[in-house]
């Protein structure tokens, strides 16, 4: 249970992070970064404009890997309550379809993981530690 806890948050902080960049390639303040907002615009803000372009360019690259993955994702929920909604469910094909999401899951977690060390890698920023967490 606290394994899908921790993908689920990774995968939630994974689309903060998507949704956390404005069409002008900077930081945004007012939505998806919890209570690091702050903290990442400055980060962002002190890259130089070519960095700015890398570091969005670098995002879209990131939210192109992680969409298939989400909507795969998405679509096993659909399946799993589908068969709940049986008047007799198949638990074996539920079983599996389980199994299924969460290997989606990992998939996309290892993408999150490794998004964001090739970010602090290549710019120094590191969107890891506190993020998604909100406020404290």
């Amino acid at each position: 249970m606290m394994k899908k806890i921790l993908i689920i948050g990774t995968i939630a902080s994974s689309m903060a992070f998507a949704k956390g960049f404005n069409n002008n390639n900077s930081m945004t303040t007012g939505q998806g970064m919890g209570g690091t907002q702050g903290k990442n615009y400055s980060q962002v803000a002190n890259l130089t404009e070519a960095q700015q372009k890398d570091l969005a360019d670098l995002k879209a690259k990131h939210q192109k890997a992680i969409a298939p993955l989400m909507l795969d994702k998405q679509e096993k929920e659909l399946a799993i309550k589908k068969e709940l909604l049986a008047d007799k469910p198949n638990w074996t094909k539920i079983e599996s379809l389980v199994k299924e999401k969460e290997a989606i899951e990992s998939k996309a977690e290892l993408q999150i993981l490794k998004n964001r060390a090739e970010v602090k890698d290549k710019f120094g920023l590191d969107f890891g530690n506190d993020f998604g967490k909100g406020h404290r």
